[in-house]
């Protein structure tokens, strides 16, 4: 499989519109969202079964765990997993790491919870009743604020394990309500709320976060609070590729994190030069001490741009931020372009005319990865375009950095490509939330405020030029990507843990769905015993298919409720640290004792029902 993030541009504007094509002899399919997975099963599975297939990496995963949810043959798929080459690899296998892939089914749970945790946490105070930790995106509730939500609630002790339900909807109204941020994490849209992509800036229709968070913020926002979805299929991107013989990949970024593709996917990274020389200027970042500082010099700086006749692209890190920006250029008279997740609609239009003279768009990380921005605009004159390099090509702003430095790379990356001039600046102030990230209980914390002590006789809005400030700031965004990376390995040890079990329950569906009778009876045998005997050859035949589909049935119902009691666990082992043991290691006891205890229940299951069958 060829796995790639972009649009097929090749396959939707070429004659031929099917699933397949011939070059160089080879047959390659094409997977796109158009051939749905069920009223177009066999033209998917033609384009799967082809010697190369050009497929998204969403599409792909989904149709794996659609795979391990058939109850027919001619349900599956994918064909046996060979080789892949991933586009945009750092993407995919470490920004999207700690993000799970989910197919989810309703569960009916009434949604009222959620309303009345919501009135509860707006009632409890920072610093009062708890602290934010936004290193780890958590809420430390004191004595205090356990004391508030008990009176509240009209309970005794809300640590008793009859009350976990209560604990888990309380925490995930705090999360709501004090770290997760409108228009940064999320935007609104009618009566929903959906999650902006915080590597692409872009919108995920289908992505919901789960375990009763999404529900606290559609609480939060007082917009429709559906019922939390039941996990039917769960996996990650790390443990997906995992699951190929031969993986390799391609991105421009790769380079700074070779040490992790290297100890986490056993890659090794290379660097291929430059088609043309690089000439684009990348200068020293201006640092300013307070947020609206920093926007104002922005702000200044696209106007000089503009005056010069240089198409200017500035790269934000979050909706709000793009129309911070966008508001005060406005005021100023400037006309300009805004690309985010609120208006992802008018993108390829967008990005199509960013190269002209004098444009200015302003955009989150949308613009940042694998976009190309012709000088002169799209179908631009070759007098255009020399107009637009003698100007000095396409200047690149960034209005704060990242915690990934691979996302300031790749925004830089939209200038001086194919040896076309450009250049790049990134404004940065102590506001910034990269930043930010350390909170007030880490000593990063401390960093900051004597830097804002060193700075407080300065001019409004004059740039900083002692060198020790950006030293300290660029060491701060160094403790924040060894936490996100250290953070990356830990989601693996613990999604490793279930690996061995969900490779056990899909390799027995496969065996019950796809393999010959031996394998199938090996499996039945397995979990129900001997089967009832009979004489009749066709009697006994009936008795195997029926027994096939009952332990497809009950392997799937228990799964499920395996993945919902995992997603309790996740909150309980956080509790163990505090009790000086190891998360980890609870974890995977914990784990092991209820996957041994679901194929206990399977096998009950599969036996009742088998000898009902006899």
């Amino acid at each position: 499989h060829l796995v790639t993030v972009n649009d097929y541009l090749a396959a939707r504007d070429a004659e031929w519109m099917g699933p397949l094509y011939r070059f160089m002899g080879l047959e390659v399919g094409v997977v796109t969202e158009e051939l749905d997975p069920y009223t177009r099963r066999e033209e998917r599975k033609q384009a799967y079964r082809a010697d190369i297939s050009y497929v998204t990496n969403h599409e792909l995963v989904f149709d794996y765990l659609r795979d391990n949810l058939a109850v027919h043959p001619d349900e599956v798929l994918l064909p046996p997993l060979n080789f892949a080459l991933v586009d945009e690899v750092d993407l995919l296998l470490l920004d999207e790491a700690r993000t799970p892939l989910i197919i989810s089914g309703a569960s009916g749970d009434d949604p009222g919870a959620c309303l009345q945790a919501r009135g509860i946490a707006a009632s409890l105070r920072p610093d009062k009743h708890y602290r934010v930790d936004r290193k780890a995106r958590q809420v430390l509730v004191n004595e205090a604020g356990w004391s508030a939500m008990e009176k509240a609630l009209g309970i005794e002790n809300l640590a008793d394990g009859e009350h976990q339900a209560y604990q888990h909807v309380l925490y995930n109204a705090m999360l709501a309500a004090a770290v997760y941020e409108r228009d940064v994490d999320y935007i609104i849209e009618g009566d929903q709320i959906y999650l902006v992509d915080e590597f692409t800036g872009r919108v995920s229709p289908d992505k919901r976060f789960a375990d009763g968070l999404h529900q606290a913020l559609e609480a939060k926002e007082q917009v429709t609070v559906r019922p939390e979805d039941r996990t039917l299929a769960k996996t990650s991107y790390q443990t997906f590729f995992s699951l190929y013989p031969a993986l390799a990949g391609m991105t421009g970024t790769a380079y700074s994190v070779r040490e992790e593709f290297g100890s986490t996917y056993g890659l090794q990274v290379l660097v291929v030069p430059t088609n043309q020389p690089m000439i684009r200027k990348d200068k020293a970042p201006v640092v300013l001490r307070s947020a609206e500082e920093k926007f104002q010099a922005v702000t200044s700086e696209i106007q000089r741009l503009y005056g010069l006749g240089r198409p200017v692209l500035v790269g934000t890190t979050s909706v709000r931020e793009s129309e911070q920006v966008s508001n005060l250029l406005r005021e100023r008279g400037v006309a300009h372009e805004v690309l985010n997740a609120k208006n992802h609609q008018t993108e390829a239009a967008v990005i199509a005319q960013a190269g002209r003279l004098g444009a200015i768009t302003i955009s989150t990380n949308m613009a940042g990865r694998g976009v190309d921005i012709a000088l002169g605009g799209a179908e631009a004159s070759a007098e255009e375009r020399e107009q637009v390099v003698a100007a000095g090509g396409l200047a690149v702003i960034g209005t704060g950095l990242h915690e990934a430095r691979r996302l300031d790379d790749q925004l830089r990356g939209r200038a001086g490509r194919q040896g076309d001039p450009g250049s790049s600046r990134y404004f940065l102030s102590l506001d910034d939330p990269v930043y930010q990230r350390f909170g007030e209980i880490d000593p990063g914390s401390r960093v900051l405020s004597g830097l804002r002590k060193r700075l407080a006789d300065q001019p409004f809005g004059e740039a900083i030029r002692d060198g020790r400030v950006l030293t300290s700031l660029e060491s701060l965004r160094r403790k924040v990507e060894i936490e996100n990376e250290a953070m990356r390995k830990e989601v693996m040890k613990y999604d490793m843990v279930i690996e061995q079990h969900r490779r056990n329950i899909y390799d027995w569906r496969a065996a019950l769905l796809l393999a010959d009778r031996g394998d199938a009876e090996q499996v039945l045998t397995e979990f129900a015993g001997t089967l009832p005997a009979t004489e009749d050859e066709a009697e006994h035949q009936g008795l195997i298919e029926a027994a096939r589909f009952l332990l497809l049935e009950t392997i799937d119902e228990h799964w499920t409720d395996y993945l919902s009691d995992l997603e309790t666990l996740d909150d309980a082992v956080g509790l163990a640290a505090y009790g000086q043991r190891d998360p980890l290691v609870e974890y995977r006891r914990e784990a092991n004792h209820l996957y041994q205890k679901m194929l206990g229940e399977i096998r009950q299951s599969v036996a009742a029902g088998i000898a009902e069958l006899g």
